[in-house]
């Protein structure tokens, strides 16, 4: 994930609404993120809201 793609999900966190989900298609199935994954993008969100 690029630093622009974690600007972005900051400003939706920042937004005050809405519903961002993570780990599904564009077909709406579930895909799921592994453990590795979910500390890497809190890491990648963390240090791009600071």
């Amino acid at each position: 994930m690029s630093m622009n793609e974690t600007d972005d999900l900051v400003a939706f966190a920042n937004c005050g609404g809405g519903l961002l989900i993570i780990g599904a298609s564009n077909l709406g199935e579930v895909q799921g993120l592994s453990a590795a994954d979910i500390s890497r993008l809190n890491q990648l969100l963390y240090y791009s809201s600071l």
